[in-house]
């Protein structure tokens, strides 16, 4: 079961993933990404600290929230060496960039 916490640093919007997200937990991730969209965050971190694996739907939901934020961008932090792998085989890691810390990735987009 997934589990999302919400946070600001600065003008970064940190989306804390805990768990597998499933298919069924899709649409919960895909309305959380969006709603920052709506309200304006142009730029997420996504800690994967705790995240034990995700699903192509997953990664399509990833990928569409990047394409709707017009000169904004995704990162991704402390992604497990499985999730790091899931980026790397379907070369999202060229688009999404991942760090080692929730601060390195904030420092980066900032």
């Amino acid at each position: 079961m997934m589990r999302l916490e919400k946070r600001l640093i600065g003008d970064v919007a940190l989306l804390k993933v805990s768990g597998s997200i499933s298919f069924s937990d899709v649409s919960t991730l895909k309305s959380a990404l969006h709603r920052l969209v709506r309200e304006g965050k142009k730029k997420i971190v996504v800690d994967c600290e705790h995240m034990d694996s995700l699903n192509s739907k997953a990664l399509a939901t990833f990928l569409a929230a990047y394409k709707s934020l017009e000169d904004g961008t995704i990162a991704f932090a402390k992604a497990n060496e499985h999730v790091a792998r899931i980026f790397h085989v379907t070369n999202l890691d060229n688009m999404f960039p991942l760090y080692d810390s929730v601060e390195k990735a904030v420092a980066s987009i900032q």
